[in-house]
């Protein structure tokens, strides 16, 4: 018996379906549909089938926890070490890591909030992360989400600009170019050194600030030597360069408030840093466009960022009116018949920057404004347009704007490499300097021979130091090196993971993972250091950094790879001239208001700083 066809529906049904009240309920219906499904997706679907893939390939890792992952013991381990001290004084920044390398092993699956993700302590997959399948794990994104001052600088570019843009650094880093600021760095450092001494005979069983000291040091040292812009104090304190104030190389001498560029810098760094990095750590970080809400926080980093910019891009604007200059008088000299036109091109930019005397060099600056490259229309072409936009203002949600002129660098991809190498040299040298002091403060017969060793290569007043006897000052080398392994600058780097790749015969990476190296819960693994990983000893790098350890690569404090860091020799350069200096100067020993309680943020730091008590070194009495 068939049934009965059904009734067409009545006019008056189809009017009201049709409806645009209909038709959007309809509408709003699928959204809401869409936005739930990939919302658990998001935070459900993706993290588990990643976490049992993983667990699949006997990689271990704590249970599966929805929304949160080991977000709730990272909480937890920040609010425990906030309210005790004494906790705080024998655990590291990246505590709930090492505690997952101590329990799970070298390569462990976790997810942080909704994210997955692969923690790797293990130097043998690090090597085929970093160099072997490179391409398939560019800079994690955080980075650059959560510093957008560092915009497209080598520390966050992937790819061809990336490519195009360390090609044309390199060369500022050679053995010849760091030959040639080795006068000014020194300068710098002797000046600095000199000013601190001042202080400390006019207010003998003073604490220091020796952190900030540093801090400040290492500013001008990288302003003069990369930059050419002279950021001493106002009214000076022996820094170097040469000429009075005034003249083209230097910046304007401080702010409303007093303070010298320097200060500004680093206290422009510092806020932006920690309005910056408090902003990536907010529950709400995650939101779409929480960044760019007119919270307190979000306007503090905004204001630090266009001051920092702002100082740049003077100095920017001031190497650009130089070589302006330079072509005028060049061309006059030729129209007058001059003989040498350069030698008058440069005799012009020497008067303009205050440096008749000191050494000239082809500084970063120069190279980045004078650079041309045959392979930027297919390297920087596309990417360069995606730069980030703005001038002196140097907002990091400024408008894109297109491609520079082929063969040259804009302002803003200068700015944001020299910010770049401002940040990253600036944090990696005087974290390193200022754990050291800590260090050898805590052990005084290394204080001791390292002193002697800088006398007998250096002489007792240090006048013997030149760029080849560096290589000579063994120990200090040994001591910066276990500094850097006890301390590392980045406690731990990230990488993503873009596509599916075999690392090994038993564990391949899924695609979409992120990769979470924990640096300092690997120089501290007892399998790669021996039973005193955890003890200062130096002389376990007598013999080299590859026989320091049982594996070459279990030392990373620079990274490893084509994305080595590009500025680790000028770092351990001026740490090693510093510290050799400093040794043969003071003598110190950290005050008893120290608290210790190194802090990721986003370079290893001493949250409550370094107050140190330092007493001139009388050489002829010792």
């Amino acid at each position: 018996m068939e049934s009965a066809p059904l009734p067409p529906p009545s006019p008056a049904l189809l009017s009201a379906m049709l409806s645009p009240a209909s038709l959007l309920v309809a509408l709003g219906t699928l959204l809401l549909t869409a936005l739930l499904s990939a919302a658990v997706n998001f935070v459900w679907l993706v993290p588990r089938r990643a976490m049992a893939d993983l667990a699949a390939q006997g990689v271990p890792g704590p249970p599966f926890r929805l929304f949160y992952g080991i977000l709730v013991d990272t909480f937890q381990f920040r609010k425990r070490r906030a309210e005790d001290p004494a906790f705080a004084a024998t655990c590291t920044c990246t505590h709930v890591l090492d505690e997952m390398v101590r329990r799970y092993g070298p390569v462990v699956r976790f997810c942080a909030g909704p994210m997955p993700h692969v923690l790797v302590a293990d130097p043998s997959v690090l090597r085929a992360i970093y160099v072997t399948h490179n391409d398939a794990f560019p800079k994690s994104d955080l980075l650059k989400n959560s510093f957008p001052l560092l915009g497209n600088g080598l520390l966050t570019a992937s790819g061809p600009l990336w490519a195009a843009h360390r090609r044309r650094l390199n060369p500022a880093f050679k053995h010849s170019e760091l030959s040639r600021m080795f006068p000014i760095m020194l300068q710098c450092i002797q000046a600095a050194l000199t000013s601190w001494e001042n202080q400390v005979r006019a207010e003998p069983g003073k604490e220091v600030p020796m952190d900030t000291m540093i801090e400040i040091m290492s500013v001008k040292v990288l302003g003069w030597v990369a930059f050419g812009a002279r950021l001493g104090d106002v009214g000076g304190d022996g820094e170097a360069g040469g000429g009075e104030g005034g003249k083209g190389g230097k910046l304007a001498e401080g702010g409303k408030d007093g303070r010298s560029p320097a200060k500004q810098l680093l206290v422009a760094f510092r806020a932006y840093s920690d309005a910056a990095w408090s902003s990536a750590l907010s529950p709400f970080s995650k939101i779409p466009g929480y960044r760019s809400l007119p919270t307190s926080l979000n306007q503090h980093r905004d204001r630090n960022e266009r001051l920092i910019c702002s100082i740049m891009m003077g100095m920017i604007a001031a190497r650009r009116q130089r070589h302006k200059q330079q072509q005028t008088t060049a061309a006059a000299a030729a129209a007058a018949g001059a003989a040498d036109t350069s030698a008058a091109g440069t005799a012009v930019g020497n008067a303009a920057s205050g440096t008749e005397d000191a050494p000239r060099t082809t500084d970063l600056l120069e190279l980045m404004l004078t650079a041309t490259d045959e392979e930027n229309e297919a390297a920087g072409g596309a990417a360069a347009a995606k730069a980030r936009g703005g001038g002196g203002g140097g907002g990091g949600g400024g408008e894109v704007k297109s491609a520079p002129p082929l063969g040259t660098m804009s302002d803003q991809q200068v700015m944001d490499e020299c910010i770049t190498f401002l940040i990253t040299n600036h944090e990696t040298t005087s974290a390193l300097l200022t754990w050291t002091v800590l260090l050898l403060s805590q052990h005084d017969t290394w204080q001791q021979r390292a002193r002697e060793e800088a006398r007998q290569v250096l002489g007792a007043d240090g006048a013997g130091l030149t760029m080849e006897k560096t290589s000579e000052l063994k120990v200090i080398t040994m001591v910066l090196n276990e500094a850097l392994r006890l301390y590392p600058p980045a406690p731990m780097v990230m990488r993503q993971c873009i596509a599916r790749t075999k690392l090994s015969e038993t564990l391949t990476i899924p695609a979409g993972c992120g990769v979470l190296v924990p640096v300092g819960a690997m120089h501290r693994r007892k399998e790669l250091w021996g039973d005193d990983a955890d003890e200062f000893k130096p002389e376990r790098f007598a013999n080299g950094i590859s026989q320091a350890a049982t594996h070459p690569l279990a030392f990373f404090p620079f990274t490893a790879g084509p994305h080595i860091c590009i500025g680790q020799k000028y770092s351990m350069l001026e740490a090693k001239v510093t510290m050799s200096l400093l040794l043969l100067r003071f003598s110190w020993q950290v005050a008893p208001s120290y608290r210790h309680y190194p802090e990721h943020k986003p370079s290893l730091k001493a949250k409550y700083g370094m107050p140190v008590f330092l007493k001139p070194v009388d050489s002829a009495d010792e």
